[in-house]
């Protein structure tokens, strides 16, 4: 049974990769509850994944993972979804053709009871004010940062305990990008939502994160919390450009 008491999500000891080969090694990582936690690190380091083997997408080699205590090392996607682990991927996950609703409505395409679908869809609606006048658009007119904000109310829909989210903000304009990762920080603070975040934008990312975790060749190569990180003189010359954001 879950304990209510543990971190939302533990990582301990993974091995993973594809082939014979091991692309990630020993990553060690935690979610605490109402956090906001974010990977960083060069392409190919192993971010990616690292969220598929949490997702039960490929299988773990060893290691384990928890969630609020509870073992769910080589859960399926579906097991995971019911657990109340929702996903946003990277690539643009949206049926161009359908509406607003229609998207979010798939966020529940397990749930059976109607109603509770659209109780969940008027709630998600109400989190995003500029989507609700266009309820019935095809998300296909839409912008990609407000398809982006349909893909992050669609994995609201479940109710989750736990939000991963594989680089929000790819393929945005930079303005676009920072509304997106302030949307992120503006749920969790009001929902007390956990998010467990990839962000190729290192300062964007760790300027919204209560905990940061920097990936190089598969592995953890630096822990720390978000303003930790952006001061850190190592972190800031590989992956910041020298200087600190300025958090929120």
């Amino acid at each position: 049974m879950p304990d209510p008491a543990a971190p939302v999500l533990e990582v301990e000891g993974l091995y993973a990769g594809y082939g014979s080969a091991d692309v990630i090694k020993a990553v060690d990582l935690r979610v605490n509850e109402q956090e906001v936690v974010c990977v960083i690190g060069p392409n190919g380091a192993g971010k990616s994944t690292v969220f598929n083997v949490i997702y039960g997408f490929i299988p773990a080699r060893s290691g384990r993972i928890r969630f609020r205590g509870e073992d769910v090392t080589g859960s399926s996607p579906r097991q995971m979804l019911h657990r109340g682990i929702t996903i946003v991927p990277q690539q643009r996950s949206l049926f161009p053709q359908m509406t607003v609703v229609e998207n979010l409505e798939m966020g529940m395409y397990l749930q059976r009871n109607r109603q509770r679908v659209r109780d969940r869809i008027d709630y998600v609606l109400q989190l995003f004010p500029d989507l609700a006048g266009r309820a019935k658009q095809a998300v296909g007119t839409m912008s990609g940062g407000e398809q982006r904000m349909i893909e992050i109310g669609r994995a609201l829909m479940w109710e989750p305990g736990l939000l991963l989210m594989d680089e929000p903000s790819a393929g945005l304009a930079p303005k676009i990008s920072a509304t997106v990762l302030d949307t992120v920080l503006r749920l969790n603070r009001q929902l007390g939502l956990a998010v467990l975040l990839i962000e190729q934008n290192a300062r964007q990312g760790l300027r919204i994160s209560h905990q940061g975790f920097v990936m190089e060749l598969g592995t953890v190569s630096y822990t720390g919390t978000g303003d930790e990180l952006l001061e850190n003189p190592e972190v800031q010359r590989a992956f910041l450009g020298g200087s600190r954001a300025v958090r929120k």
